[in-house]
């Protein structure tokens, strides 16, 4: 792992994340990330991301697939410590989703944005040590779902 000590170390810097959990993201993700053109298509495959299913205006199961088991754990085990985090935008956004979804589904939340934060950090030399980046990281993911129904109300009422 000695070519790789600066990226791990970047990785280190992610709360939840420590140096074995980045050991496990560089041998399963590879350390070209140039695979995926976007956060997006890291989390959908790592297969962390949503599901969604509609059928005539009801929202069905939105389960997850399997995906990449290893990632996918040790994701899943660095969300639940970051969800504790005291004053986090991570343990915010846990809350959040605790509220409506439950638990397990609110770690599977914390552990999408945590894949996300890695996508950020891996290929650049910028480090999450400030608050404000996270913060920024995790609402972008929010506002991203609001984004598309605004151009669709914009067009509708043009």
């Amino acid at each position: 792992m000695a070519p790789f000590a600066e990226p791990l170390r970047r990785l280190d810097t992610i709360p939840g994340i420590n140096q074995r959990t980045a050991e496990v993201i560089l041998a399963e993700m590879g350390p070209d990330m140039s695979a995926f053109p976007s956060a997006r298509h890291l989390a959908s495959w790592a297969a962390l991301c949503p599901g969604q299913h509609e059928s005539a205006g009801k929202h069905k199961s939105g389960k997850t697939r399997k995906g990449n088991r290893w990632l996918r754990t040790a994701l899943i085990e660095a969300a639940a410590g970051a969800s504790r985090a005291k004053n986090s935008a991570l343990q915010a956004r846990f809350r959040r989703v605790l509220r409506h979804r439950g638990p397990k589904k609110a770690v599977v939340a914390v552990a999408h944005a945590l894949l996300r934060m890695v996508y950020h950090v891996w290929p650049t030399e910028r480090s999450i040590a400030k608050p404000a980046l996270i913060t920024t990281i995790v609402t972008t993911a929010n506002a991203s779902r609001v984004v598309p129904s605004r151009r669709l109300n914009a067009r509708a009422t043009a």
